[in-house]
């Protein structure tokens, strides 16, 4: 069974799709690139605070993050071993 085709007055999903993608890229703000908006959200951080972040946050992310136990640092015994690796 086909059901009998209605048209309807008005504009095709198409047009309608590029009218709001047109009226959203209008409306936003100019986009910024991430290390602008981190500087912006950073500038009001005393220094004193910048001080008293962990040294080793980088190294340690998971522990400072998720809680876990922090790793302890390997020894370089040559450019592609560590201690403690077989």
């Amino acid at each position: 069974m086909t059901l009998p085709q209605r048209r309807r007055p008005g504009i095709s999903a198409e047009q309608y799709a590029r009218q709001v993608l047109e009226h959203d890229l209008e409306a936003s703000p100019p986009r910024r690139h991430i290390w602008e908006v981190i500087a912006e959200n950073m500038k009001d951080v005393p220094p004193d605070d910048f001080a008293a972040l962990p040294k080793d946050g980088l190294k340690q992310i998971e522990h400072y993050v998720y809680g876990v136990p922090k790793r302890t640092p390997r020894k370089l015994l040559s450019p592609t071993r560590f201690i403690g690796q077989p």
